[in-house]
């Protein structure tokens, strides 16, 4: 459901109809201020904690899915043990 919901959101911020799972967010045409724009979305949908850095670091929706999980458990084992 993560890759799925990144696939609309990085086509709706690129303006690009066809993303798939192995498509990288620069390649796409993703530049800096739409990696803000996009880091924006992701942090009020995911309820994430992320940076620029880690938008531009993985290179493909499915790796950046994959962050964003593990970061939201990250978050869940956080709660969990306070």
């Amino acid at each position: 459901q993560t890759e799925q919901s990144l696939i609309e959101l990085a086509g709706e911020v690129l303006g690009v109809k066809q993303v798939g799972i192995h498509d990288s967010f620069i390649e796409l045409g993703g530049d800096s201020l739409k990696a803000v724009y996009l880091l924006s979305r992701i942090k009020s949908i995911f309820q994430v904690d992320m940076t620029i850095r880690e938008i531009l670091g993985h290179r493909t929706i499915r790796e950046l899915a994959a962050w964003i999980e593990t970061l939201e458990k990250g978050s869940c084992a956080a709660i969990t043990a306070a």
